[in-house]
């Protein structure tokens, strides 16, 4: 068994529709694609983002039967802890309720003290959009200049082109990032450039 990505084949999106919760779910993203290890080239990330965030530095890849992970790290310009990471992870219900539904407002307030301790963060009331739907997101101060982004999406029923029968697979994205100079509004639309690619599992 095997996970694979594709870095030309195109995105087929349904059902993307925008709602005005942004712990809700999101459309769908039908996912397919090189076999991937530990460690694995930036050219087979599962997601990237605008130029604007600059280049991908590693991705780290963690994958088992119904389950993949991608943690995709961009450069930090920052003098803060942390990584700037695009972390990808798709999975099944059988891996747990993560895979069922949009997380919980304070689970996302948990995940935000520990990926950014000491950012004072503030949940933006309307969620924004990009290709794959809704998501939600928070911004906060970094220094006099900088500011800080966290962004969450959920999106569910990701069918593999050509493979319906291999799962009912779901996807869990989110942000951490960091720049000292960029403002808060500007990094927000970070995500909005975000671009999953297509992704299957063969056995």
């Amino acid at each position: 068994m095997r996970w694979l990505l594709v870095a030309t084949i195109p995105f087929l999106i349904a059902g993307c529709t925008a709602v005005p919760d942004p712990f809700l779910e999101t459309g769908a993203i039908r996912p397919d694609a090189p076999p991937l290890s530990t460690e694995v080239s930036p050219d087979f990330a599962a997601a990237y983002l605008p130029s604007i965030a600059g280049r991908i530095e590693s991705v780290r890849q963690t994958s088992r039967a119904d389950f993949f992970e991608q943690k995709i790290v961009y450069t930090n310009a920052t003098a803060s802890a942390g990584e700037n990471l695009l972390t990808v992870r798709v999975g099944t219900p059988s891996e747990g309720m993560v895979f069922l539904r949009a997380p919980t407002r304070s689970a996302i307030l948990a995940e935000m003290r520990q990926a950014l301790p000491g950012v004072a963060m503030a949940i933006n009331a309307a969620p924004g959009q990009n290709l794959h739907g809704v998501y939600g997101y928070a911004t906060g101060p970094l220094g006099k200049a900088g500011s800080c982004v966290y962004a969450w999406q959920f999106a569910k029923r990701v069918s593999p082109m050509g493979r319906l029968g291999t799962g009912n697979y779901s996807a869990q994205v989110r942000l951490r990032f960091c720049h000292p100079t960029l403002p808060q509004e500007r990094l927000a639309m970070l995500m909005d450039g975000m671009r999953l690619k297509p992704v299957t599992r063969e056995t």
